[in-house]
Order: structure tokens, then C-alpha cells, then sequence
């Protein structure tokens, strides 16, 4: 859309008068070779797509998620105070959990006990832009997307509220705030029923948890303990089917069948990739899937994000994106090591 373009210019020239007033267009980072190497990637994997109505939206997320990074990163550096960030981020949480909550095409059989809250929610369209790419979820989001991004958001969510608590006490209103919008996304979170996200929901609750209150870490322990001994008695393919199913056959097996489409397509297509979300349609006329997929109607990704970034970008892409973790995880863990007080706890 026009829009997008404008929004996009405008950030180009604000880098450019960056650079005439303060001497840089913007700070650099240890991950600004890995970014490099993404947005290197999405040159050839626009031109490959064959389908540019479905690749544009996505180069623009990408895009905007990357500006985003610059901006908190520059705000930073000239002083910007990091409880003003995260609150920010908390607010775009119960943003989108709030739409999520009204938009979003819930699937009742995963978690059959939410079936009662599902039935009372409004249901909303979500804006046209976004309705002809959801058109195959009833023309509203699909539960594992939102799912997946307020389990990105909610970790940073958690640190502040458990920072507020910390350093205010459980009676400043900052804390009362932070828990309730915590609460709220959590809800949410629980409701799209993605086992992925929600596994990193317990993990950050346990984590955040254990800097309060150090027992948190012991229940966890436990807990790990009482989990592998219900796997234990089910068995590891039972428990496997059930957490590894997806919407085309009730065993795990088929989720092992996309990742291997996956990973053929991405070496298939090792320089372009198949193009930026085109890899349900690609590959089904160019590799085997399971008959169940072949004949369903669905959307599908590859539920794997590395792999995503993979079929999407290709071999360069895979390997920048795969970078790009592995050193943002030694960055928080040399942070942790090195911090102390509320920065620990938001880390």
C-alpha cells in the first residue's frame, strides 16, 4: 500500500538527517551483520516469488520489524530509559491480544475445555489488508500467529512487572497495571491453544519467577520431573502425537513430514528460497506431502521458524537468521553475567 511506502520513506530520511546532524545514520550493533545478511537475503527472494501479492506484505513486516529494532536501539543511546520501552511493548501486547481476542478463528478441538469462553467471545473481521491473506481461516487471523507473537512479547511484559515489584513493591500502582496487562496477554496466549507458545509462556514464567522468589525454580524442577514421568507411562509416541499433531492428521508424523518439505524445498531453492510466504503453495506442486495435505484446503507454514526462514530466503537467510539467535543468546546470557538489579531481571 502507498502508506507502507511513505512510512518507509520517511524512515530513509530521517537515517539520512541522522547522519547530517549526529554524524551516523544509526548506532551499530553486534547483530548488524546477521540483519545485513537478512535483508541481503530479500532482494533474490522478491524477485523469485511468484506470487508478489502475498510476498510484499511479508517483506513489509520484515522490514518494519527491523526498523523497530533501530529505533529502541538509537532511543537508547541517546538516553532513553528502558521502563519507557518496555512499557510500550506492554502496551502493543494487550494491543494485539485485544484484536486477537475479537479476530482471531479459533480451533475449539485442540483444547476442548476452552470451547465455553470461545462461544462468548464477539467475533470481529480484522482490517481488509489483512483479511484476503486470512481468507482461508474464515477471513481472520490464524491462532498460531497471534499465539506466537504475544509469546514473544510477553517475556519482556513479565520482566517489567516482576522489575516494578522488585524495586516498587507489590502495591505500587506499576505493578498492579504490569500484572493485569500480563495477565490479559497470558489469557489470550492460552487461548489460541499453540503448544509452542504456551510452553514459552511456562518457561518465562518460571524464569521471572525464580529471580522473585527462588523456589519458583524448584517447583519448576519438579514440575520437569512430574512431565517426564506422565511421558514416562504414556509413552514418547503418545505424547508426541499429542504435542506434535497438526490440522491435517492427529500424529506427529505429519509434522515431521513438513519439516522434511521444508528443508527439501530449502535445498531446492538454496539461493532464493521459494519466496517470502509462498511455501505452502510452492511446494506442494513440486515435492510429496502426506495425501491428507494435498487434498485439504488449508494454509500451512513449515512450524518451524528457522526452517521458515529457510524456504522463505534460502540457504543465506537459514544461516544469517540461525546467526542471528545464537548471538542474540550469548548477548542476553553475557548481560545476565554482567548485570545486576532490575536489568537482570528484564534480561
Amino acid at each position: 500500500p502507498m502508506a507502507t511506502v511513505i512510512a518507509l520513506i520517511s524512515v530513509i530520511a530521517l537515517w539520512i538527517m541522522r547522519k547530517f546532524i549526529q554524524g551516523y545514520f544509526t548506532v551499530r550493533t553486534p547483530l548488524d551483520l546477521p540483519i545485513l545478511l537478512i535483508l541481503l537475503s530479500l532482494f533474490p527472494a522478491i524477485w523469485a516469488s511468484a506470487y508478489p501479492d502475498v510476498s510484499l506484505p511479508a517483506l513489509t513486516r520484515i522490514l518494519l520489524g527491523i526498523i523497530l529494532y533501530y529505533a529502541v536501539v538509537n532511543y537508547l543511546h541517546q538516553g532513553g530509559q528502558v521502563e519507557k520501552v518496555l512499557w510500550a511493548l506492554t502496551l502493543m501486547g494487550v494491543g494485539i491480544a485485544g484484536l486477537g481476542l475479537v479476530a482471531t478463528e479459533w480451533f475449539e478441538h485442540k483444547l476442548p475445555f476452552l470451547a465455553p469462553i470461545y462461544n462468548l467471545l464477539p467475533s470481529l473481521s480484522p482490517p481488509s489488508s489483512i483479511a484476503g491473506r486470512a481468507a482461508k481461516w474464515g477471513g481472520r487471523y490464524h491462532p498460531n500467529m497471534v499465539g506466537g507473537t504475544l509469546a514473544m512479547l510477553l517475556p519482556p511484559i513479565l520482566g517489567l512487572w516482576g522489575a516494578n515489584w522488585k524495586r516498587r513493591g507489590w502495591k505500587a500502582w506499576e505493578t498492579w497495571l504490569g500484572g493485569l496487562c500480563s495477565l490479559f496477554v497470558a489469557f489470550v496466549l492460552l487461548l489460541t491453544a499453540s503448544r509452542a507458545a504456551i510452553a514459552a509462556f511456562v518457561v518465562s514464567i518460571i524464569l521471572i519467577g525464580g529471580f522473585l522468589w527462588r523456589p519458583v525454580w524448584i517447583l519448576g524442577g519438579l514440575g520437569g520431573v512430574l512431565i517426564g514421568a506422565v511421558m514416562n507411562k504414556m509413552g514418547l509416541e503418545r505424547v508426541a502425537d499429542f504435542v506434535l499433531y497438526t490440522d491435517i492428521s492427529a500424529k506427529w508424523s505429519s509434522r515431521a513430514a513438513i519439516w522434511k518439505a521444508a528443508w527439501r524445498t530449502m535445498l531446492d531453492f538454496p539461493l532464493t528460497g521459494v519466496g517470502l510466504g509462498t511455501f505452502d503453495i510452492v511446494s506442494r506442486s513440486l515435492i510429496g506431502w502426506l495425501p491428507e495435505l494435498a487434498k485439504n484446503d488449508w494454509r500451512y507454514h513449515s512450524h518451524n521458524i528457522y526452517l521458515e526462514f529457510g524456504v522463505n530466503l534460502g540457504v543465506p537467510g537459514f544461516v544469517a537468521f540461525l546467526g542471528l539467535c545464537l548471538l542474540l543468546g550469548w548477548l542476553i546470557h553475557r548481560g545476565w553475567k554482567n548485570q545486576t538489579g532490575v536489568i537482570r531481571i528484564i534480561l
